[in-house]
C-alpha cells in the first residue's frame, strides 16, 4: 500500500510492499492530482520504503517508465529512504540500477529531514540553470 502527498515542491510517496505493477498503478491514478500541481515548478520525490523494497521484474520496468516520463514534468531527484529491512544494502543496490536506468539523480537516506535538504538543494539548482 503507498501513500502519497504533497510537501511544497516534494512528492512524498511512503509504503510497504509487495511491489508490483498493480500497486505502481494505483498509486499513479491517486498522484495524478498531485503531479498536476508539482509539474508547475521544478520538483522531487522523497520515497520511504518499508521492508524489502524488491519490485518484481515487471513493476521494476514500468517504475522506470514512470520515472522518465515525470522527469519530462519537471522531476529533477529522488531521495529514497529504505526502513524496516533486513538487507538495506540489497534493497539499495536493487534500487541504484532501477534509478540509474531511468537517468534519475537520486540518493539514499536515513533520516527523511537530511533527504528532504539534499531534495531542496536539487530543486534549487535546477532553478538557476532554467533561469
Amino acid at each position: 500500500m503507498l501513500h502519497a502527498k504533497k510537501e511544497n515542491n516534494i512528492l512524498v510517496v511512503e509504503g510497504t510492499g509487495p511491489w508490483n505493477i498493480e500497486m505502481l498503478d494505483n498509486s499513479g491514478v491517486k498522484a495524478k492530482q498531485i503531479l498536476n500541481e508539482l509539474s508547475q515548478e521544478f520538483w522531487g520525490a522523497l520515497t520511504i520504503m518499508h521492508g524489502e523494497a524488491v519490485y518484481l521484474p515487471d513493476a521494476a520496468e514500468r517504475l522506470i517508465e514512470i520515472v522518465k516520463q515525470q522527469k519530462s514534468l519537471k522531476r529533477v531527484a529522488t531521495a529514497i529512504i529504505v526502513a524496516d529491512s533486513s538487507l538495506p544494502a540489497f534493497s539499495q543496490g536493487y534500487l541504484s540500477g532501477i534509478y540509474e536506468k531511468a537517468g534519475e539523480d537520486f540518493a539514499f537516506f536515513e533520516h527523511k529531514a537530511d533527504a528532504i535538504k539534499w531534495l531542496e538543494q536539487r530543486i534549487g539548482l535546477a532553478s538557476k540553470v532554467e533561469i
